[in-house]
């Protein structure tokens, strides 16, 4: 019916069930019960959420497990079922209700004593019964379908959301139809053909197959293109074979009753899971890590999928070594329990009797196993060691031996005895080399290797020699000088490349044949005593303490220095203790490892450096939830007035090996990270408002490297009122300091402007006067008396009275002057400023005067207005006709000739400008004539007039005086700026 390319088609087969447990080992099983946090035996059903953590049912109750604790909710509640909306909530339906959980809140979204089905759809939620369909939007109900009505007739058998399309499917009760949600109408999409039923179901990822069952083969398909993914066949109403074709996703559970078959997509395989260590086991999931999670009647099972597996106690237990002989079997001795060959496949065990000197059997058997060049196999006891030759078991009279290694260059059993080696031939014949000193060679030998053919390495438990074979001499390793392990070596291996690593109680050390130099490689991160080591291959270094398992990438760290670790023990897949001395036992591509309890199997081809999953997240802030899917840079706001942070954050992950590490900091407070801590919650507290970022980081032992943190973030916004701002008392004083610092800066500023008006008023009294004084002195006035007893002499009475008319108007104008001058210089008011026609006024009376006093024509002037509309313009009195009477004094007098005075005023809108030029002596000639004469009176008009416009200019005014020697006489400008 349809066409699939070539390729595809040969990889489509029908391949029969096959079986995970090998050669009778398994994977390392944790059972959770209600000692561990479960409330109630009976786990019926297992979800993992898209954070990670796992959720399980229960007849009494709900818990969420995030690989170290159980959390409970709905206590007494019989879970049924649990599923997860696109938002990230869950729901979890009981026998009568359904419940929603945000992260922060527990609601019960609906409730029906008869029995209901749902499907929680993008931000919808589907809820459905025999007689109805219920929509409901955000907990309420939008929309109601009913049979007959608005929905087709028949009850629905299966409802299906399909995340990667939106649309909504369902089948009827009878299994003949599918229907299809279409404009918010149910429309018929597919009808089976007779004899055949259909349903829906839905992959992990949210898509939906139609399931097509006909009796004798179940089909799903993709539904809408009826492509078939994969096909179950049917026998003794029971799946016998599976034909896969493709999956949407990497792999898939189907269930068959209550048996359980992995799908993998990449392979197109079905792989038969037993569970046959669970009784009737409810349904499984695998997790993120591919770990089995299985519920059944006497709680939760976690299978641990790791590249460890274990062999039954009863089988093996207690074995401290270990060997493969040269017939191909193993043969392992148990500690006090006796020497045993091992038929792994059956696990099954044929003892090996070997008796002491005194026909006692043997049972102190040690580690360290050997088998020289013919294959004789030797075992190292506490009362010298056995050797087997497969037919039967002698003991070898050596005291006490700790260790055996084959050494390929003298073909001789080499083993450990106190204080030094021995060496024994094929022929039995023993050679003690032993350290007279026992200060080299110090206790029994743990370790022996061999760094080339002339020296071989002596480990114990306080010492590290090495011996010459040429000079049968031992000489210490261990050097104040030099940086090596000082506290004794347990274990040495050699890797590739020809370099010995070294292991005890002071970590993992590396010894580089080129450069003779040892290093401490873990850098401490290895805190329990190194019993074992082994490279199998030139990528991995294998390490075993007596609690765990490290693997270290000696490729990595051989090409970038880098440590790439991974830590293995009861928590992710190593479930034994203890492992045995030097007791690591390569087999293809396997790794034996025997302990004092399990004997476990490593499969070096599915180690690999990737950790397993985990994560971590915040939780609560001051005990409450943070609701799914808050968006990072939304704030979340604390209740107003509280100033205090308790942030409680969790790792989620089911293989960490060692207890989780944080480091935080709240980023707008502190200025660092806090250092790393086991606890899981930060606090703080009398925090100022503002918008803070709350970030946590953890690590674990799983992989031992920084790039493997991982962290969380939340966005958080304090408000509090003014009188509670933890700063206040800060800011306070710093207003305060500010405040006071204004008052007496203005207090500071007021006093200094008082001083300084103070000191102008002084000058202003003493410039007016002295002004007045300038314009009345007495010679001025003697002078004017003396022209009008002329005039009255000569009978020239009208000419007399004219002249004192005018000298009256004269001193009248001055003394108006010499008080609006001061006002304006006081800085009360522009309104004592007089305008340029009362300016000219003065100017004609004074030089009219002037005139008088000397012959005719002697002064000759002339007043020009550039502009009438200038007449109005104001300005400051006293400032033009002390520059007047300057130029006819001082240029126009001291020159015998007639003399002539031109003021001009020109302006604008801003400005004013008065030029007043004199065709006197000049600046240069009046100033030699001024220094020469002797003086009855002192003329001060120029000073007074200079020290005027400064103290106008400090109010505002922005007055400018040039004086200009030309060609004849004397120009002085006069610049007013508006």
């Amino acid at each position: 019916m349809y066409s699939f390319s070539l390729k595809k088609y040969i990889t489509t087969a029908i391949l029969a069930l096959t079986v995970c447990w090998l050669f009778g080992q398994h994977k390392p099983i944790i059972n959770y019960t209600t000692h561990n946090g479960l409330p109630q035996i009976q786990a019926r059903t297992i979800f993992q959420d898209s954070r990670g953590y796992i959720w399980t049912g229960t007849k009494s109750g709900l818990v969420c497990f995030n690989g170290i604790e159980f959390t409970p909710f709905l206590p007494n509640e019989n879970i049924q079922t649990i599923k997860e909306s696109e938002n990230g909530h869950l729901f979890f339906k009981t026998l009568n209700s359904l419940y929603r959980y945000n992260g922060k809140t527990m609601r019960c979204v609906y409730k029906n004593i008869h029995p209901f089905q749902f499907s929680p759809a993008k931000n919808n939620l589907w809820i459905w019964s025999q007689s109805q369909l219920l929509l409901y939007n955000n907990d309420s109900l939008i929309q109601t379908f009913t049979p007959g009505v608005n929905l087709p007739p028949g009850g629905i058998g299966t409802l299906e959301y399909d995340k990667t399309s939106g649309t909504v499917y369902y089948s009827d009760v009878n299994g003949s139809t599918i229907y299809k949600l279409i404009d918010s109408q149910f429309q018929k999409f597919f009808v089976a053909e007779k004899g055949t039923s259909v349903y829906l179901q839905t992959f992990r990822n949210g898509i939906i197959a139609l399931a097509e069952f006909n009796g004798i083969s179940l089909s799903l398909k993709n539904i809408e293109s009826k492509e078939i993914y994969y096909t179950c066949f049917i026998s003794n109403n029971k799946v016998d074979s599976i034909q896969v074709n493709y999956l949407p996703l990497a792999y898939h559970l189907h269930i068959d009753h209550n048996r359980f078959i992995k799908i993998d997509s990449a392979t197109c395989t079905a792989t038969n899971i037993e569970l046959d260590f669970i009784k009737d086991p409810f349904p499984i999931i695998f997790d993120t890590d591919m770990n089995i999670w299985a519920g059944s009647d006497n709680g939760l099972y976690h299978i641990i999928n790791s590249p460890f597996e274990v062999y039954d106690r009863s089988f093996m237990n207690d074995f401290w070594t270990i060997i493969k002989g040269a017939d191909g079997q193993f043969y392992g001795a148990s500690f006090k329990e006796g020497l045993f060959k091992l038929d792994f496949g059956k696990q099954r065990k044929q003892e090996i009797v070997a008796f002491r000197q005194n026909k006692i059997k043997e049972t102190d058997y040690y580690y360290g196993a050997s088998k020289d060049e013919p294959g004789n196999l030797y075992f190292p006891t506490h009362f010298g060691i056995i050797k087997y030759n497969y037919k039967t078991a002698k003991k070898l009279d050596t005291g006490i031996s700790l260790i055996s290694k084959y050494d390929s260059v003298s073909k001789k059993i080499i083993i450990g005895q106190c204080n030094g080696i021995a060496f024994i031939d094929k022929n039995e014949n023993i050679e003690y080399c032993i350290d007279s000193t026992a200060e080299i060679c110090v206790s029994h030998p743990t370790s022996i290797e061999f760094q080339n053919d002339s020296i071989i390495w002596i480990g114990t438990g306080k010492s590290l020699a090495q011996f010459n074979r040429s000079t049968k001499k031992f000489c210490s390793l261990i050097s104040e000088n030099q940086r090596s392990p000082r506290n004794g070596v347990i274990a040495m291996t050699k890797d590739y490349l020809g370099n010995i690593w070294l292991g005890g109680r002071d970590g993992l050390w590396l010894f580089r044949n080129e450069t003779k130099n040892f290093e401490r490689v873990d850098k401490g991160l290895i805190e329990s005593n190194i019993a074992a080591l082994i490279a199998p291959n030139p990528r991995l270094l294998v390490i075993g303490t007596s609690r765990e398992i490290y693997l270290l990438n000696l490729e990595k760290f051989y090409s970038t220095g880098e440590l790439e670790m991974r830590l293995y023990n009861y928590q992710n897949g190593f479930i034994a203790e203890e492992i045995c001395q030097n007791g690591f036992l390569p087999d293809g591509n396997k790794l034996i490892i025997p302990s004092t309890t399990y004997t476990s199997v490593m499969d070096i081809e599915k180690v690999n450096f990737n950790t397993e999953f985990n994560n971590v997240r915040i939780i609560q802030v001051n005990g409450e939830g943070i609701e799914f899917g808050m968006k990072t840079d939304e704030p979340y706001t604390i209740k107003r007035g509280l100033n205090e942070l308790e942030i409680n954050y969790e790792t989620i992950g089911f293989g960490l090996p060692t207890t989780p590490r944080f480091k935080y900091k709240l980023i707008g407070f502190d200025k660092g990270w806090h250092e790393w801590t086991t606890n899981t919650n930060a606090h703080y507290s009398n925090l100022p408002s503002g918008k803070y970022t709350f970030t946590v980081v953890s690590k674990t032992g799983a992989s031992i490297s920084d790039s493997q943190q991982k962290s969380d973030s939340i966005t958080l916004r304090i408000s509090l009122p003014f009188y509670k701002e933890p700063n206040l008392y800060k800011y306070a004083f710093f207003v305060f300091l500010l405040l006071s610092s204004i008052i007496i800066y203005f207090g500071w500023s007021r006093l200094r402007y008082k001083i300084k008006i103070s000191e102008r008023e002084q000058k202003i009294r003493y410039l007016e006067i002295a002004t007045l004084q300038a314009q009345l002195n007495p010679h001025f006035i003697f002078n004017f008396l003396a022209s009008v007893q002329s005039l009255i002499s000569k009978n020239k009475p009208e000419d007399a009275n004219s002249y004192l008319v005018k000298f009256s108007r004269l001193m009248r104008a001055y003394m108006e002057s010499s008080i609006k001058s001061s006002k304006v210089l006081s800085g009360l008011s522009v309104s004592h400023e007089i305008t340029i026609s009362e300016e000219i006024e003065l100017l004609r009376m004074y030089i009219d005067l002037e005139a008088m006093k000397y012959k005719t024509g002697k002064i000759n002037y002339e007043i020009v207005v550039s502009d009438d509309q200038l007449l109005n313009k104001t300005i400051p009195p006293m400032i033009i006709q002390p520059l007047v009477e300057n130029a006819i004094k001082h240029g126009i007098l001291p020159n015998n000739e007639q003399g002539n005075l031109k003021i001009s005023f020109t302006g604008g809108a801003d400005f004013l400008e008065c030029t007043i030029a004199d065709d006197g002596i000049g600046i240069e000639k009046s100033s030699t004539l001024q220094n020469q004469s002797i003086k009855l009176y002192k003329s001060r008009g120029i000073e007074l007039i200079r020290k005027k416009i400064e103290i106008l200019n400090e109010l505002g005014y922005n007055i400018d005086i040039k004086y200009l020697e030309v060609e004849k006489g004397t120009t002085v400008c006069i610049h007013f700026n508006s």
